[in-house]
């Protein structure tokens, strides 16, 4: 049934031993019994709650989220795991996973020099080495500049952040998107999220700042925060299709929203929630705040 309504085949599918798994590592709930005739076996099921659970378990799954830490910390981001020191301690560990796997593609940096004194061939470099994402917005009126992905790369493994070059490139990204967006951004405590990716790919051994000790170092209150601030912001990408056909919808931002349901899986699921999360999480520790109302 849970591969016939989410159209899962092949390795994506969803076997009998994956179910028992998940139910193994404590992110779904074992079947209950119900009520049999004397001298048959009792059928096994589970409640709605359940199969939505084993459903956001499966589309992960399809994303590529199959490791146990991985799992659990999806659960976890997603308010369906309850131990937090297991989900603590898998968080380090998938987060430590995902920042080496960035860095390791970081050939080409800035060198602490003027973003406006740096070559093209060094530009074109530093545009392509993050992988596939480098593009994703290519065209787009999401399209971020060259120099924010540098600053924002420089900062994430230095620890160190220009905050007024910084918000100032990250000004003009959100304003490009439309005007609506520029009226928002002028309102918005923009300050504290840049500071937010400041050691974000950091080597706990090379800087003093690095998300890495963030992580480790964080309360089990400021890791529920952060975690409330991701699933608000996650619920907007979530539910980004129902503006997207939305007629009332401004015909401006139709194609954005529908861009966003697009991206929706690969934002939701995998490295990307627990970047986010790493983001919350040093806006909570340095005492800034976001809304998503």
């Amino acid at each position: 049934m849970l591969n016939a309504d989410l159209a899962l085949t092949g390795r994506s599918a969803v076997t009998i031993d994956v179910v028992r798994q998940w139910v193994a590592w404590g992110v779904l709930p074992k079947a209950k019994a119900t009520a049999s005739t004397i001298g048959t076996s009792p059928e096994w099921q589970r409640d709605r709650a359940a199969y939505r659970l084993a459903t956001r378990l499966a589309l992960a799954r399809a994303s590529g989220v199959h490791r146990q830490t991985a799992v659990i910390v999806q659960a976890w981001l997603e308010g369906h795991y309850r131990d937090h020191a297991k989900a603590h301690a898998a968080l380090l560990s998938e987060y430590i996973r995902a920042r080496n796997r960035v860095t390791k593609s970081i050939v080409t940096e800035m060198d602490f020099a003027d973003f406006s004194r740096v070559g093209e061939v060094r530009k074109r470099a530093m545009r392509k080495q993050l992988g596939p994402l480098d593009d994703r917005f290519k065209g787009t009126r999401f399209e971020a500049s060259p120099e924010f992905f540098a600053l924002a790369i420089q900062s994430g493994q230095i620890g160190i952040t220009d905050p007024d070059r910084f918000e100032f490139v990250l000004r003009q990204t959100i304003n490009a998107i439309g005007p609506e967006f520029a009226k928002i951004s002028d309102q918005f405590p923009i300050t504290p999220f840049v500071g937010s990716f400041t050691g974000m790919f950091g080597d706990p051994v090379e800087i003093a700042n690095s998300a890495q000790k963030t992580i480790g170092s964080a309360s089990h209150r400021q890791l529920r925060i952060a975690r409330y601030l991701l699933r608000k912001g996650l619920k907007r990408i979530e539910t980004a299709d129902k503006f997207a056909d939305d007629t009332g919808s401004m015909e401006t931002y139709r194609p954005i929203f529908s861009m966003i349901a697009s991206l929706k899986h690969q934002i939701s699921f995998g490295p990307w929630p627990i970047f986010m999360f790493v983001q919350m999480l040093q806006l909570v520790k340095s005492g800034g705040e976001i809304a998503f109302d």
